[in-house]
């Protein structure tokens, strides 16, 4: 017999926010398919005497933590061997904890089908192999693999395909026979045959991970399907990642999604450039030691209580003596800039009662900032002045910023299956991350923060007002609108407004990514956009960027792009490149009856304007490249084609 080894690997710390978070199923190097753990015990040690000192992960990011409702972030923990330089011996043997899942396994050799407890660990073999069981050939390693699909509904439920109550077409079948699963030789999931050893039909899973849509929103096979009386078979509400085999209930259908499908998990991510608090000349690291929790609860009791708050105060808390190394002047401005700025719990509750991820302000401060020269530690931005660009740059682009320095915050808030968009709102979304509430101070979310450089550019708002407002662009946008519309209905998505203005900037940000691939040196997975469009008060720009996890950032490639006579050059070639699509006539024509996810898009596809959907903010929709440069019928619809 082999030995057992730990269900145990390794996985980067960017990767645990997206796309490996809370909840995603990911493969070890053992070939063990395991499901993260929850945030209840992401920062324990292997004993009960460790040492663990969770602030040294503390992330600070005070725009971010007011939008979502929590008193602070935290990086995933890092692990640290043991090590004889290291005499305080703190926080060493950090591990995120996983579950083994699916729990159901099946032999290659018998084909039996086998259920393991969620913190089983290892490689295991099959009882019936192994030891000769039910007239089986007794064999020295038959090893189990685990079954190949999971049932998922899109509130973020997941469960074992139930195997049991397939074969049998019941809810609540009596039966507990063996169970095999056997292939027929084609590569369908209709190949796949689940049979008892009870002698009821065996039955395929044919058609067990189709979805059809309804007007109410989708019923699956899986759940209409089951039971031979009719009745559904509805979602059993179970969260493995949290430890807990407990079912809570849910009334949404069941589909069954191969557990290596990306449908099956979809990182929801909210992240944060940031901006100073204040022009005054304050070290951020101060800023940082007010951000903790406990020195948080003090600002924001004072806040609401409207007491004076002094430094002699704040040196009084626990990690007062973390200002030792600055003034009471320093102090009393610091707090200044932060009581203001300050999440209480107040506040979040407000917030997570709010359906709304993030609203137009949150990038409106930062669409200010980037418009204008910015000298602040993690902020560095120089506007050009439009004069120093040749007679190439379009008239229609009204400012260029080159962000030399930035810093963002990405943060996990929650996850989606089956789509990448819900109707719930971020209390229900933060609720999935964990098994139990916790108090406020305890209140945290997963982040990392990265550093990057970025090329700012804002179009002109007089010139987009008097192009939208042409009837044969707002009738050519319309119908991605009608589009949107219905695919929100069939899915409960919140309402937007899918605006001429934001398939415009959107478009045109896409087109700039993939004409700066050519360019710049960066690939286009490299680049990110940062959409900062409203039609209220209105704003037009797009932050293209790139960012690394060191200190360091990148290696100015785009800022490099952004100065004249290069700017010029990448957007004449965007333009150029969007006039003709190597899948043309076939990209435009078929672009007037919709293509892409959703049929959201119109002259759009990956031979054109399409990025790689880590680069894009909007799953690869709301794109024609009409909107930039025209059709041959009608030309006057491409804004850059006006005046």
């Amino acid at each position: 017999m082999r030995p057992e080894v730990s269900s145990s690997g390794p996985i980067r710390r960017a990767q645990l926010i997206s796309p490996v978070g809370v909840g995603a199923l990911t493969v070890l190097p053992d070939g063990t398919s395991v499901i993260v753990g929850g945030l209840d015990h992401w920062y324990e040690g292997r004993s009960e005497d460790a040492k663990v000192d969770a602030t040294e992960f503390f992330v600070s990011e005070w725009r971010l933590q007011k939008a979502l409702g929590v008193s602070h972030f935290r990086l995933p923990p890092d692990f640290r061997a043991p090590s004889n330089y290291e005499t305080d011996g703190k926080n060493q043997q950090l591990e995120v904890p996983v579950l083994r899942f699916p729990t159901w396994h099946f032999c290659s050799w018998c084909r039996g089908l086998h259920q393991l407890p969620l913190p089983a660990i290892g490689r295991r073999q099959c009882p019936d192999c192994s030891e000769g069981l039910n007239g089986r050939k007794k064999r020295k390693w038959a090893p189990l693999s685990q079954v190949p699909l999971v049932a998922i509904c899109g509130y973020g439920h997941i469960q074992d395909f139930p195997w049991r109550e397939w074969v049998h077409r019941s809810l609540d079948p009596k039966c507990d026979g063996r169970l095999s699963l056997n292939a027929t030789g084609a590569a369908s999931l209709a190949a796949q045959v689940v049979s008892c050893d009870c002698g009821v039909p065996s039955r395929n899973l044919g058609g067990t991970t189709e979805l059809t849509k309804t007007e109410n929103g989708y019923s699956t096979v899986l759940s209409r399907n089951l039971d031979d009386s009719g009745r559904p078979y509805p979602c059993l509400g179970m969260m493995p990642w949290n430890g807990s085999e407990d079912r809570f209930g849910c009334t949404l259908d069941l589909k069954a999604s191969q557990r290596a499908a990306s449908n099956l998990y979809y990182s929801m991510v909210r992240s944060s450039i940031y901006l100073p608090r204040t022009e005054a000349a304050i070290p951020e690291k101060l800023f940082e030691i007010l951000d903790l929790p406990t020195m948080a609860a003090v600002i924001g009791l004072a806040r609401n209580l409207g007491m004076t708050l002094t430094p002699e105060i704040l040196r009084n808390q626990a990690e007062g003596r973390l200002l030792k190394d600055y003034s009471d002047e320093q102090v009393a401005a610091a707090v200044e800039a932060t009581s203001a700025a300050v999440t209480t719990e107040g506040d979040a509750e407000a917030v997570t009662a709010s359906s709304h991820l993030e609203t137009e302000d949150f990038r409106r401060r930062e669409h200010d900032m980037l418009r204008d020269n910015m000298d602040a530690p993690e902020l560095v931005s120089r506007r050009v002045e439009l004069a120093r660009y040749g007679h190439g740059m379009p008239r229609s682009i009204a400012r260029v910023t080159l962000v030399e320095r930035l810093r963002e915050t990405r943060a996990l808030l929650g996850f989606n299956r089956i789509y990448g968009e819900s109707q719930w709102d971020l209390r229900d979304r933060k609720a999935l991350l964990r098994r139990a509430s916790v108090p406020w101070a305890q209140q945290w979310l997963p982040a990392y923060v990265v550093h990057g450089e970025g090329l700012f550019i804002e179009l002109d708002p007089l010139a987009v007002e008097s192009w939208a407002a042409q009837s044969m662009v707002a009738a050519r946008v319309g119908k991605v609108a009608r589009r949107f519309e219905r695919a929100r209905v069939q899915r409960g998505l919140r309402p937007r407004q899918i605006t001429p203005r934001l398939v415009l900037v959107h478009t045109l940000a896409h087109a700039l990514i993939n004409q700066l691939t050519y360019e710049s040196g960066y690939s286009s997975a490299s680049l990110r956009e940062r959409l900062y469009v409203s039609d209220d008060i209105p704003m037009n720009g797009v932050l293209i960027y790139t960012a690394a996890g060191d200190a360091e950032g990148t290696m100015g490639g785009l800022v490099r792009m952004g100065r004249a006579g290069n700017l010029e050059r990448v957007i004449a070639g965007a333009l150029e490149s969007a006039q003709w699509c190597s899948t043309d006539p076939v990209c435009m024509e078929v672009g007037e009856e919709g293509q892409g996810p959703d049929s959201c898009n119109m002259a759009a596809c990956y031979g054109c304007v399409l990025v790689p959907e880590t680069a894009c903010e909007e799953f690869n929709r709301f794109l024609d490249r009409a909107v930039l440069v025209g059709t041959l019928a009608e030309p006057g619809i491409g804004f850059f084609n006006v005046g």
